[in-house]
């Protein structure tokens, strides 16, 4: 079973290499992925982005892999894991452990279904590093790119429900769990910069950065940024002006973080 959006494309090839793989692989694994290409039509600088196993790693382009599900982390942070239209799945399993989407949480629903998905199945998760699905950016009108009542509590929601899978499988390391709280700290970070630029809400701009201010001194918040900064995903600057909970000082480094970078595409 695959899942298409109606605002992207597959390869003409997708399903053929699903096919052959699940015909090679067998019950070895659980679901089946695909690299991805990402195609940026709503900023003509940003090229087409192209995400697979990082070469880096030892992987090659175009090879075939058995994952164990502790490479999870690894595949979050290359981006392919935290969507459902890249991957190919199994239909008696989501039947017999009735997977569904949580039609209550905007963030990451598609990761959730994913870890769902997982957690009733064996097996490794095999991966085609091949780019065989177009995901097109347009725009950031969905709820998950936007700030809304209760984002942060989604994204809390979603990250903790993956720090918990990740922290259960056979062969973690502590790597795996640092990559993860960055992620998480990257996306609670975003939601925050959204409320800061949400021109809906009746608060000035001083009361947007007090409201993100208070929310860097959360708990959770802290010691996610503190493990990052421990397993060295984040850089010294960015996160002296998070620890010292100065939001606004953090919006302006990364503005002209922008700039520069725009102008070096330019």
């Amino acid at each position: 079973m695959t899942f298409f959006d109606a605002d992207d494309f597959p390869e003409s090839n997708i399903l053929e290499e699903y096919v052959n793989a699940y015909n090679d692989w067998g019950k070895n694994v659980s679901l089946v992925l695909t690299g991805m290409y990402w195609d940026n039509y709503c900023d003509k600088l940003v090229p087409q982005e192209k995400h697979l196993l990082e070469k880096n790693r030892g992987f090659k382009a175009g090879e075939r892999y058995m994952l164990q599900t502790h490479d999870v982390a690894m595949l979050s942070w290359t981006k392919l894991f935290n969507f459902i239209t890249n991957k190919c799945y199994s239909m008696e399993v989501i039947k017999n452990a009735n997977i569904r989407f949580k039609e209550d949480v905007h963030i990451a629903e598609d990761m959730l279904f994913n870890l769902d998905y997982l957690e009733a199945s064996e097996g490794f998760i095999g991966v085609i590093n091949k780019p065989l699905y177009h995901y097109v950016k347009h725009g950031s009108s969905s709820l998950s790119a936007s700030y809304y009542d209760g984002a942060i509590e989604h994204v809390c929601q979603s990250f903790d429900k993956l720090l918990e899978f990740e922290r259960r499988q056979p062969g973690v390391s502590k790597d795996d769990e640092y990559v993860i709280e960055s992620m998480y700290l990257m996306d609670w970070v975003s939601r925050l910069s959204m409320l800061t630029e949400d021109n809906k809400l009746a608060l000035s701009k001083m009361e947007k950065f007090k409201i993100c201010n208070n929310e860097l001194k959360n708990p959770k918040f802290r010691k996610i940024l503190d493990d990052s900064r421990k397993g060295k995903k984040i850089g010294a600057l960015r996160y002296v002006i998070l620890k010292r909970h100065r939001f606004e000082l953090f919006c302006l480094v990364r503005r002209i973080y922008h700039i520069i970078r725009r102008e070096k595409a330019e």
